[in-house]
């Protein structure tokens, strides 16, 4: 056994506090500003080599590219690789990425730069479900997505503070990407990733007799949970995920997650049988005997067809890539709109914040709006109007109040079209979540790019305004509840 494996498995020697949930949580306020910022990142870059918005329009679709090869090719490379060979990945990817940002002479090196983040962006996403299995898995993967959105909210005002200051380049505020990595590489570096593959597992190593080993996520005060996305649900704290807890850029559903008690002893069998069983996304990822087991103990839901309709599945996946547009239209486009209003590109990548505050705010208040039975037709609603006052604002204020209330609106399409996906009669929830993975990125992807060549013709404005009819679709098409009762 090497120094390091006996590092990690002796009782006496395991570190003093795990670090698996601290270096996720990090590594997710590198997704946030990555994916939060690109928007303002694209105005800057565009300033500051003097070239038209439309030069760098590709890098808002890098996570969406990342996200679609994830999901398709992830179940032959995934098996070889342990989630700190992953870490390390993405890690050194952000840091290069970010530092060709910066202080790139070229705009083409500039976009392979923002090529790697987002592409590490993807990896982190890939990740977070597997090292945050477990019981606790709800709140941890709660407040990580938490980070994620708090870090979108800083990015664009970040660029703009620092866009702001004389003599300075704007893009210099990508600097503030290489913090995360940082700390992550200097955090993982005594961590056994094939002992302890996960926070779950790492919590508990040890510790025969005496209960978990506490780390960063019990910090945090108690998280405000729901069940599902689909309607009205009942509530139970640090249980089940939060309403934030899925949106594109982590598109994990929950499922209903084991009632273990979070501080109870397991024995080493049934650790290793939760670690197991309590990762719909890891599942394919672990060795053949707990593949067994899983079979046995969590099998998949019989119903009384053997498999959905495939009509459904297509309309159902045809929901989840609609419900994504409008939020990364505006994610990434945002910005070049205020910039067509008269702001200079520090205030105009500062005030595109408006759009993931407003999209914040719709996934901190999920826990209460949900229970809306309306609230489906309420968001599509919202984010149409939203979207169509900022297209074709004559001013900053009704720019930046049409920005809001599509973050608002925008903020639970998603999460509901991916939970209507997962109530499909016969769709293996594992399958659901890689089929939601695609339709999402394929969105992501498409849309950063489809609105330049839109402008072509027309303004960005006028651009966003002809793509938000997209979203009145969704009503449409048929919804989860219409099949639900084929369920058993």
């Amino acid at each position: 056994m090497s120094n390091e494996n006996k590092h990690n498995t002796h009782p006496d020697l395991t570190p003093s506090q795990p670090r698996i949930f601290a270096s996720t949580f990090v590594s997710e306020l590198s997704v946030g500003l990555h994916i939060g910022g690109v928007g303002a990142l694209i105005v800057l870059l565009a300033g500051d080599f003097g070239m038209p918005t439309n030069t760098f329009a590709i890098l808002g679709s890098f996570v969406g590219a990342g996200m679609i090869l994830n999901a398709s090719t992830c179940q032959w490379w995934m098996p070889r690789l342990t989630a700190g060979t992953i870490f390390h990945a993405a890690s050194y990817m952000t840091i290069l990425g970010a530092l060709l940002l910066a202080f790139a002479p070229y705009y083409w090196l500039a976009i392979i730069g923002g090529g790697l983040t987002g592409l590490s962006a993807a990896l982190t996403i890939l990740l977070v479900p597997i090292t945050l299995a477990g019981p606790r898995a709800a709140r941890d993967m709660a407040l990580a997505n938490g980070a994620s959105s708090t870090a979108a909210i800083l990015a664009p005002l970040i660029y703009g503070v620092i866009g702001s200051i004389p003599g300075v380049d704007g893009r210099l505020g990508t600097l503030i990407l290489l913090l995360p990595p940082i700390y992550v590489l200097r955090t993982i570096r005594h961590i056994d990733f094939v002992e302890t593959p996960s926070a779950y597992a790492e919590r508990w190593a040890g510790r025969r007799g005496r209960k978990r080993r506490k780390d960063l996520s019990d910090s945090f005060g108690p998280v405000a949970t729901v069940q599902a996305f689909g309607g009205a649900t009942h509530v139970k704290d640090s249980q089940r995920a939060r309403a934030t807890a899925a949106s594109p850029t982590s598109v994990q559903h929950i499922p209903d997650i084991s009632q273990t008690i979070e501080d109870e002893e397991p024995s080493e069998a049934m650790a290793a049988m939760r670690e197991a069983v309590n990762s719909e996304a890891a599942i394919n990822h672990i060795p053949k005997q707990f593949q067994e087991v899983e079979e046995i103990i969590h099998p998949e839901p019989q119903h009384t067809k053997s498999s959905a309709p495939k009509m459904m599945i297509i309309l159902s996946l045809a929901r989840i890539a609609i419900a994504s547009i409008p939020e990364f239209a505006l994610s990434t486009w945002g910005a070049a709109r205020l910039l067509n209003l008269g702001l200079s590109p520090a205030n105009a990548a500062a005030i595109a914040a408006a759009f993931p505050l407003g999209l914040a705010i719709g996934r901190l208040t999920a826990g209460i709006t949900i229970r809306n039975p309306h609230i489906f037709e309420i968001s599509v609603t919202l984010a149409f109007i939203g979207s169509v006052m900022t297209g074709l604002a004559p001013n900053l204020a009704v720019a930046v109040t049409g920005m809001a209330l599509a973050g608002m609106g925008v903020a639970l399409l998603y999460p509901i079209a991916v939970d209507d996906l997962s109530k499909l009669p016969g769709l293996p929830t594992r399958k659901a979540a890689a089929l939601a993975t695609i339709a999402g990125g394929i969105t992501i992807f498409v849309v950063p790019l489809l609105l330049p060549l839109i402008a072509l013709f027309v303004s960005i404005g006028i651009s966003i305004v002809i793509i938000s009819p997209t979203i009145l679709l969704l009503f449409l098409l048929p919804r989860g509840k219409a099949y639900r009762n084929l369920d058993v």
